[in-house]
């Protein structure tokens, strides 16, 4: 996920990375999976927390209808590319010009491409030139304001604007955005052109006001809440995943839900930040056994942040091992990857969330297995961070209401809360089975080599029986004894001798080698072996050959009794 580095209020930069490596999100346009990792959090005050909102645990009523533009509600359908980033569609300027974003909870500005942008990969980008309410934003000297976001995946620059934009169903104006002209080449490569962030001012660094600020200022008619819903298939036409501005639907979990509520807190001063809530357990369960507590990561209290811009759960790093180390006891894993596995050799894991709402998080919420035992864990770290960041994984379990109004956070549930339970497996990328037209080309290519091998191993066969029935060996004879470190060349002759401790090669040939210090001598032989069959073999042979001999005198002599420890 591509996380920006924001200035937290001590003047410290904390790394937020997007992370979202862009190969992954490459191969999930094409069809195939990747796997994400994720960036971190760090909050620089340690002192006692401003709580936001109430800690109510249900909504009165259980369901209100999807978007109607008189009711102040607005609907967004999300393209959901994989379980591994969901994608909807914003417009800008006068005419209304459509552009695809992240509805990211874990930032606080809004960007996209502008035409002028030349490196931009595929991006669909903004012409301002044909709008009649864009308006670019200078300085005190009328130079364009420029602006940038790093991200750990690369960076976006550009300059700053303002226009009229269209969430949905809801227009705002005065909207102030970053155009971009410049993206890093893996930025090109993301599914979606730009980013909407839907968190608080704190982190604002262009969109001032933000446009949560903005929605409630200029629609005060609209319920000041949004609900997200990603659902964990991507073909789902009936309950597609999607974004509700001023509305939610909670007869899409079932007939009975309820939102479990958990207040949004502020830690340090300033303006809100982040949709951060407090978590008072995170407890692995015992794979054996759903009541039995193996280990608790949050004896002392965390903070998590609810972020749809991060796909997998990320866990602080001074945790990350742990964690990895417990869910995966006694499995053939390295690092996130497991084999030879089901999900029911996974653990359920609970979470606790202020005041006290109990969220298990099941091992189909967390991994995604393929049909042959591959096991793929969906966590990610949280670099430099005390943090542990609820991504897509998450809200994929627990259909999620962001309340502006209220300062708190809803994850709905039917009766006790269940995990992704009650729309089935959740997901990153499914771990799956190549299409069957690729399994028969992999079945085609392992005949190729199981024939090829056979051959081979019948050929040496083959050659085998013959030279054990021949009974034939090469030695050496002749073997030429160096003075010294005088280095010589030496007569070779392969004789074919009857014997009973069977080597390779049947013939006589010459070869020549050299031979210094103490008798040590190795070179090659080639010639024609005649067999007491009458058979004429080529060979070729490299030999070495060792004898400890004193020379008869400064030069080399032939020595009949020298014997070659190796051949």
């Amino acid at each position: 996920d591509a996380l920006p580095i924001w200035e937290e209020d001590d003047g410290e930069a904390h790394d937020r990375r997007y992370r979202r490596r862009a190969a992954a999100v490459a191969a999930a346009a094409s069809g195939s999976a990747g796997m994400s990792v994720g960036g971190g959090w760090d909050g620089p005050f340690d002192r006692d927390w401003e709580m936001g909102g109430g800690g109510e645990r249900n909504e009165g009523v259980a369901t209100r209808r999807l978007a109607d533009a008189d009711d102040g509600e607005s609907d967004i359908i999300l393209t959901d590319y994989y379980n591994n980033q969901y994608v909807g569609s914003i417009s800008l300027g006068t005419p209304l010009q459509a552009l695809s974003v992240v509805f990211d909870t874990g930032s606080s500005d809004l960007w996209i491409p502008g035409s002028g942008c030349k490196e931009c990969g595929h991006h669909t980008t903004f012409n301002s030139a044909t709008s009649s309410t864009y308006s670019a934003i200078t300085d005190k000297s009328g130079n364009p304001t420029l602006f940038e976001v790093d991200y750990g995946s690369g960076k976006v620059t550009g300059y700053t604007a303002s226009e009229s934009v269209g969430i949905g169903q809801l227009l705002l104006s005065g909207v102030d955005f970053g155009e971009v002209t410049y993206e890093d080449t893996e930025i090109q490569s993301f599914m979606m052109d730009g980013i909407a962030g839907l968190a608080f001012s704190g982190l604002s660094m262009v969109t001032r006001p933000t446009l949560l600020e903005l929605i409630g200022t200029q629609h005060p008619e609209a319920n000041q809440y949004f609900s997200m819903y990603l659902s964990n298939d991507p073909d789902d036409t009936k309950h597609p995943s999607h974004l509700l501005f001023g509305s939610y639907d909670l007869s899409i979990v079932g007939s009975n839900a309820t939102w479990q509520y958990t207040p949004v807190i502020k830690r340090g001063y300033g303006d809100f930040k982040y949709w951060t809530v407090k978590m008072s357990a995170l407890e692995v369960m015992e794979s054996s056994s759903s009541s039995k507590v193996k280990y608790d990561l949050c004896k002392s209290t965390c903070y998590a942040i609810v972020d749809s811009g991060t796909s997998g759960i990320a866990v602080p790093e001074d945790s990350y091992d742990a964690l990895i180390e417990l869910v995966t006891e006694g499995l053939h894993c390295k690092g996130i990857t497991c084999y030879y596995s089901s999900e029911d050799d996974f653990p359920e894991l609970l979470l606790t969330l202020a005041p006290d709402n109990v969220l298990p998080l099941l091992a189909s919420d967390y991994v995604s297995c393929s049909r042959w035992g591959e096991c793929v864990i969906k966590f990610q770290v949280s670099s430099g961070s005390s943090y542990w960041i609820l991504g897509d994984v998450f809200i994929e379990a627990y259909y999620t209401l962001f309340d502006v109004e209220n300062m708190r956070v809803g994850f709905a549930c039917t009766g006790t809360c269940s995990g992704g339970s009650w729309h089935g497996q959740g997901g990153f990328i499914e771990v799956d089975g190549p299409p069957y037209w690729e399994t028969l080309v992999l079945i085609g290519a392992a005949g190729c080599v199981v024939c090829a091998t056979l051959y081979a191993a019948a050929s040496y066969g083959r050659n085998t029986y013959r030279r054990w029935n021949s009974g034939y060996r090469p030695i050496a004879t002749d073997i030429p004894q160096a003075h010294g470190s005088y280095e010589s060349k030496g007569l070779y002759r392969y004789q074919p001798v009857k014997t009973d401790d069977l080597d390779y090669g049947t013939g006589i040939g010459n070869g020549y080698g050299t031979a210094s210090g103490n008798g040590h001598g190795n070179g090659n032989g080639n010639g024609v072996a005649t067999t007491q069959e009458g058979a004429q073999l080529e060979f070729s042979e490299s030999f070495n050959a060792e004898a400890n001999a004193e020379p008869a005198g400064d030069k080399y002599d032939d020595i009949p009794n020298a014997e070659p420890d190796d051949l």
